[in-house]
């Protein structure tokens, strides 16, 4: 008989059972792994923080520092307000328009010249324009007398002999540059006819003026920019009766852009280099004596530029009244409001136009 006290074999495992086993300390054994791989790429991270081999740090960008601009009131960085403004004649007859530049003036003075006819002088200091600038013609005393209020750099091409002569003595604190005698910092266009064919730019008239070591900086005058402390009529459009009627202007307030839309004979204005509408912050008529040249055949002009008078601004589609001074040749041009306050220029750019006394009453605004 077998033995049955001798202890039985032990049975053996299922080979499917032992695979699943391995299959599970194969598994854990890669978690394991990337546990590990894991803390020592997070220690590497820390270190090379530490030792400073991360990319470095963008570096900040430089901060420009503005300031306003003393014709403009716009900021403009800090090296600006020094710069020498600008003043150049530039005519105004109906053939000659769009003129180039116009649009990047800081101030306009709008005058008649002869025979009704009128021209401006255009002061540029905050910005220039980038292409040609004109047609540049001749000065007249008052815009010796402004150009100088102004501190200017002067451009013009010739001038009536008492303007001549005047600038020929030395002119306040004027810096001549006329065309007579600077052709360099001026050219004659070939697809206009002269007189109306000189023109000048700002890199041509500035490279000049460094070839010859004139100084570009002065200390200047500032106009004053404010808020109004009440408010003005309402002014949607203002009409300035210069004669003749191809000389007659419109400004119509465009709300939008806050600022005026600029009209000429019936015209809009345009800038020949932007080929844009002219668009003007603050519009300021002002009103002196305007007297003939005795004698004259072509009906030249004189005007007052010193003492005071009225003066009438349109900004921010309102109507402002004030009055004008200027003391003498060498004072600041100042406009007043009520109370002795300055009138409220708002940044931006000036159109001045000047006016005889005799027809101030036919600046008209409407609401």
């Amino acid at each position: 008989m077998p033995n049955t006290d001798k202890p039985s074999a032990v049975p053996k495992q299922p080979a499917s059972k032992n695979r699943t086993w391995q299959a599970l300390l194969g598994a854990a054994a890669l978690l394991l792994l990337i546990v590990i791989v894991g803390v020592m790429l997070s220690r590497r991270h820390t270190n090379t923080n530490v030792a400073g081999d991360r990319a470095p740090e963008p570096s900040p960008t430089p901060q420009i520092t503005l300031v306003p601009a003393p014709l403009s009131g716009q900021m403009v960085p800090i090296d600006i307000p020094a710069r020498s403004p600008w003043a150049i004649v530039i005519e105004n007859f109906p053939s000659v328009r769009p003129q180039s530049g116009l649009s990047a003036a800081d101030i306009v003075f709008e005058a008649p010249t002869e025979g009704g006819i009128t021209r401006f002088l255009v002061f540029f200091q905050s910005q220039f324009p980038g292409a040609d600038i004109g047609p540049v013609r001749s000065a007249r005393p008052y815009f010796n007398d402004w150009a100088s209020s102004f501190h200017a750099l002067y451009s013009h091409s010739g001038g009536t002999s008492e303007a001549l002569a005047q600038l020929k003595g030395g002119y306040g604190a004027l810096t001549d540059v006329n065309e007579f005698y600077n052709a360099d910092a001026y050219a004659r266009l070939p697809e206009y006819q002269a007189p109306h064919n000189l023109f000048t730019s700002a890199e041509r008239f500035w490279n000049y003026l460094i070839a010859r070591d004139i100084p570009r900086t002065t200390k200047v005058p500032k106009l004053t920019f404010t808020k109004p402390k009440n408010p003005g009529q309402s002014a949607a459009s203002v009409t300035i009766p210069y004669y003749p009627a191809e000389y007659r202007v419109r400004y119509d307030w465009r709300e939008a852009d806050k600022s005026y839309l600029r009209a000429v004979g019936g015209t809009t204005q345009f800038d020949a280099t932007t080929n844009l509408p002219l668009h003007v912050t603050n519009v300021l008529v002002m009103v002196t004596d305007i007297t003939p040249v005795p004698r004259d055949p072509l009906l030249k002009v004189n005007l007052r530029t010193t003492g005071t008078g009225e003066v009438i601004l349109f900004s921010r589609g309102e109507r402002y009244e004030g009055t004008w001074s200027k003391a003498d040749l060498t004072s600041t041009l100042e406009f007043m409001g009520e109370g002795s306050e300055p009138l409220p220029l708002e940044p931006g750019n000036t159109w001045i136009s000047v006016i005889d006394k005799g027809i101030a009453d036919d600046v008209k605004s409407q609401p």
